[in-house]
């Protein structure tokens, strides 16, 4: 999945919830439950192994005071079942949530509940049991959430009788599918996720997981589609979009092994936000024509990095004015950076790196990019090229430009970012360095590149200068370490460089 993809379905997810008036703070309502329903959710309960007392509040006369329950106001009925883990195992580094999680039977009492529309049972533990069958029956449901919950085994046809779903996450690797035309009985179905769901089954009796719409359905209201890390999917998919997914707006299908072309048909999903395709086989060019891309006005995040792209970046990229996330690293494209990315004013994530760029990167290239946090241009062949008053329009954080020309003076520039926690210019022809001022500690260290210039002054390194420095500076023409806790003795090495000028005051 994309850097800020989960993100977006952390949103989603409220949107359900909101959208059909699921509470799962049931201390709230006053209404009384049925004593039917209570009667079944205590015998679910009493199959379930709670070692850290979540469902302590399960008891009294009024189920929908119970944590995790909430009842329709008008009957009583309960329509919410809400036992996800709050604190997933491995979100701390202690291990101490894993108490948290519930395992043991699920009961098929939950059947009685009626009027259920919401079950969320996420990030549990229950040891490899498989999905139950009876879920199959829960003819109201709505919103169904089993990711990462510890089933296993063979994720039963019969949910595709709930037609009124329009939520469905499944995540989890020890999961699998022997075929998916069960999915054609998902009508109402707005939001997919099997993620990491073994998908080998699928398709032909001797080959891999084939993209078609018999097995997936017209699934007419899809809105989110997410089969990231499913691995064995390694045919074309992008067969599918000649179908009838107009309404989809989240497509992420990173970490398989799909390959072909990028479609221009994907111009005609025109309410795609999210489209993530890292780490695939995708091949061919980046369609140019303004015609595709034009129509994605609403394109937030485009992650086609470790792909084999080829050929140009196509200069209307820069029309896609929404986008916070560009990723193309690891590719195989070739020619300039376009100037019209400069017009990406959103944007917060861009990534080239990797590839067989060229050419110069100048001041247009970053014009409107105010909101840029994330840069990587490292691995390719570009010349920066930068007036040296010029101010750049983003505070960075994350900077990789590890092989690009930036020498051989250092970046004025950079001394005007001060949110910076990664740095790498490694392999940049860079011939004098100025550190000055800043608030480095402990011992010097040894610079593992010829450089003719070095300025560490006013900083708080301590302890003697290396004694072999001078090995490793022949060509410095100007070192100073002044205004530092450096002590002891100048080595004799430095001495010996007849063309340096010293400066080592304290």
């Amino acid at each position: 999945m994309g850097k800020f993809l989960g993100f977006k379905l952390q949103n989603e997810i409220q949107w359900v919830k909101q959208a059909r008036g699921f509470v799962s703070n049931g201390a709230a309502q006053s209404v009384k439950c049925l004593k039917s329903d209570q009667d079944a959710l205590i015998n679910f309960k009493n199959g379930l192994e709670d070692p850290k007392n979540r469902l302590l509040s399960w008891q009294g006369s009024n189920c929908c005071q119970w944590s995790g329950i909430s009842c329709e106001n008008s009957t009583g009925a309960v329509v919410t079942v809400d036992l996800h883990n709050p604190h997933p195992s491995g979100s701390d580094s202690s291990g101490r949530y894993g108490f948290w999680n519930l395992s043991g039977e699920i009961r098929p009492s939950l059947v009685k509940l009626k009027s259920l529309r919401y079950l969320d049972l996420s990030f549990n533990t229950f040891n490899g049991i498989p999905i139950p069958i009876f879920f199959g029956s829960l003819e109201n449901l709505q919103y169904l959430n089993l990711s990462n919950a510890g089933f296993s085994g063979t994720i039963p046809p019969n949910l595709g009788n709930l037609s009124s779903l329009e939520y469905l996450d499944v995540k989890l690797s020890t999961l699998t599918v022997d075929n998916l035309e069960w999915m054609a009985g998902l009508v109402s179905l707005k939001h997919l996720t099997m993620n990491e769901v073994d998908l080998s089954m699928v398709g032909s009796d001797s080959g891999p997981a084939q993209w078609n719409s018999t097995w997936l359905g017209e699934l007419p209201n899809l809105r989110t589609l997410n089969f990231a890390g499913n691995n064995n999917l390694t045919a074309s998919c992008f067969q599918l979009f000649e179908g009838t997914w107009k309404k989809i707006e989240v497509l992420d299908l990173a970490s398989n092994k799909l390959r072909g072309e990028l479609p221009t048909s994907f111009g005609s999903m025109t309410s795609l936000t999210h489209v993530d395709l890292f780490a695939n086989n995708v091949e061919g060019g980046i369609p140019s024509s303004i015609d595709w891309l034009g129509q994605l006005k609403n394109l937030v995040q485009l992650d086609l990095e470790y792909n084999s792209l080829q050929g140009p970046i196509p200069t209307s990229l820069g029309s896609l004015l929404h986008l916070t996330e560009l990723g193309l690293g690891g590719n195989q494209l070739n020619g300039t950076l376009p100037e019209s990315l400069g017009q990406l004013s959103e944007l917060f994530y861009f990534d080239v790196s990797s590839n067989h760029l060229t050419g110069i990167v100048n001041e247009s290239h970053f014009s409107k990019l105010t909101k840029l946090k994330f840069l990587h241009l490292s691995s390719n062949s570009f010349t920066l090229n930068f007036s040296s008053n010029w101010a750049p329009p983003f505070q960075i954080q994350y900077l990789d430009m590890g092989s690009c020309h930036l020498g051989p003076s250092f970046p004025t520039w950079l001394k005007s970012q001060e949110q910076v926690t990664y740095l790498d210019f490694s392999n940049a022809s860079i011939s004098d360095v100025d550190l000055s001022s800043n608030l480095f500690e402990g011992p010097i260290s040894l610079p593992v590149v010829a450089i003719e210039l070095l300025d560490l002054s006013n900083n708080r390194f301590s302890g003697p200068i290396p004694i072999n420095m001078g090995a490793y500076m022949h060509n410095q023409i100007f070192l100073s370490v002044s205004s530092s806790n450096i002590t002891g003795n100048i080595p004799a090495s430095l001495g010996e460089l007849n063309s340096m000028i010293f400066r080592a005051t304290t």
